[in-house]
């Protein structure tokens, strides 16, 4: 059995409102990484190295970032998540397990896909399906049970007055085996208020069929929220940003003032040094123990050793094994 990631990345991204920068949605940065490069990332440290990549607008820009990293199918029309997967039934097989994940979640972690997928592997699940408690669930598709009972997804548009008062919702990240995918893809419609074929009508066929279809509760808070405009994706740098800093602490970096500290995910630092306000290091930069750096500096792809003291500069692609600008 053989673990796929299939994933989103045909939308527009038209609410990203770009004139000048026509660039795929998922191709936006947060720091000097594209939206989708977190999401393969966080599937690769998941365990899953086999992807499916659907594309659409600016497919060749998100092909060139990806490279060999996926394969890759297009969505020629966009008709919806369903009319998405059915892109991808040809380079399916049987009897492995996809997990179906959105192109703009950069939140999404890899500790969460590994626990989506044991769960649905231990328990053995014919799908599974990412859900969350939310105070404001609007634009979201609701989960409605009986109990915990699964019964059916129903989304925003469709939702009556009493379903939009539910505040478990779909996240849109999905563990399904491939072979319930090749069988009851093909069956979906579009009757709805869209037109659209919906990927949740799966699990409606899957129920109806008595499919092992369950739930997998979200921990982690807003980790499946997407990247729709400018304030959600600022909002999601300063999640990433977190995220960061607080690892390079708790291993024994000091950042005197985390809130205007930016540094890359690929930047490795050594213990004991200590990085003053208004940093940003991008790049594979590699910083040596007991460095010095900041305030406002600026570091992209370079190489410290240690003790190293840079203050007030740029730095760029250079790599520098003595004292500097003491």
């Amino acid at each position: 059995m053989e673990k796929v990631g299939i994933i989103l990345a045909a939308g527009k991204g038209t609410r990203m409102r770009s004139i000048y920068n026509d660039s795929a949605k998922v191709c936006f940065k947060i720091f000097d990484h594209a939206l989708i490069e977190y999401v393969v990332d966080s599937l690769n440290q998941a365990g899953i190295s086999s992807l499916i990549t659907i594309v659409g607008h600016k497919k060749e820009e998100i092909i060139s970032l990806l490279n060999n990293k996926s394969q890759y199918v297009e969505q020629l029309e966009q008709k919806g998540t369903g009319h998405a997967i059915m892109c991808t039934l040809d380079l399916l097989k049987k009897d492995d397990v996809a997990i179906i994940v959105c192109g703009d979640t950069p939140l999404l972690s890899s500790e969460t896909i590994k626990s989506l997928l044991d769960y649905h592997l231990n328990n053995n699940c014919d799908a599974t399906i990412l859900e969350a408690d939310v105070d404001n669930p609007f634009g979201y598709g609701r989960l409605v049970k009986d109990g915990s009972k699964l019964l059916k997804i129903v989304e925003e548009k469709d939702a009556s007055i009493d379903e939009k008062k539910i505040q478990t919702i779909n996240t849109g990240v999905y563990v399904i085996n491939t072979n319930a995918l090749l069988k009851y893809i093909p069956k979906l419609t579009n009757n709805n208020a869209q037109k659209e074929y919906y990927l949740t009508q799966l699990f409606e066929l899957m129920i109806a069929d008595s499919n092992k279809v369950e739930c997998f509760k979200s921990v982690v808070r807003n980790e499946f929220l997407g990247v729709n405009d400018r304030v959600q994706l600022a909002n999601a740098l300063k999640v990433i940003q977190q995220r960061i800093n607080e690892k390079h602490m708790r291993n024994g970096v000091t950042i005197v003032d985390p809130l205007t500290t930016y540094i890359g995910k690929d930047v490795c630092i050594g213990n004991d040094t200590i990085i003053y306000p208004n940093s940003h290091i991008y790049g594979k930069s590699i910083i040596g123990a007991n460095c010095k750096l900041g305030p406002n500096v600026y570091i992209d792809n370079s190489i410290f050793q240690d003790c190293v003291i840079i203050k007030n500069e740029v730095v760029e692609n250079k790599h520098l094994n003595i004292q500097a600008k003491k």
